[in-house]
């Protein structure tokens, strides 16, 4: 076998370890198909529950200055294609401020592309609570 694909292989199951849900495209459709035909298991989207921080916190103005250098941190994970990071980031964001509804809409994003969809509606409903006039919710 060509030791490029063989590459390339060893990089595509590096990244399936790290994100299971790269199997829930439908580009690699295929792939879960032939997995589960040989009695493989492919999980969808089960993380609905997600940590959304404690809406009665107090906050004081160092939580809301650390909020803001982890939304700052989240943004240049997600820039850097690092998902789990980044939503790591954003949970930790608003577990120090729970209103920050743009916060929500953030991690929604990046539940998108890791095809979480319910985890993605539930961020949206929460930033959609907190903002109704905010549209970032609604693309996602």
């Amino acid at each position: 076998m060509d030791p490029h694909k063989v590459h390339e292989l060893q990089a595509f199951v590096k990244m399936y370890k790290q994100d299971p849900s790269v199997l829930q495209t439908e580009a690699m459709r295929f792939l879960r198909e032939r997995m589960e035909s040989m009695g493989g298991v492919t999980e969808p989207d089960t993380d609905a529950s997600q940590k959304m921080g404690n809406e009665n916190v107090e906050i004081t103005e160092e939580m809301t200055d650390q909020a803001n250098d982890k939304k700052v941190a989240s943004t240049e994970a997600l820039n850097n294609s690092e998902l789990q990071k980044a939503t790591d980031l954003f949970t930790h964001a608003f577990k120090l401020n729970p209103h920050l509804g743009i916060v929500h809409a953030k991690r929604a994003s990046v539940f998108i592309k890791l095809q979480k969809p319910d985890a993605a509606i539930q961020d949206c409903d929460r930033a959609i609570e907190i903002n109704p006039d905010s549209a970032q919710p609604l693309k996602w």
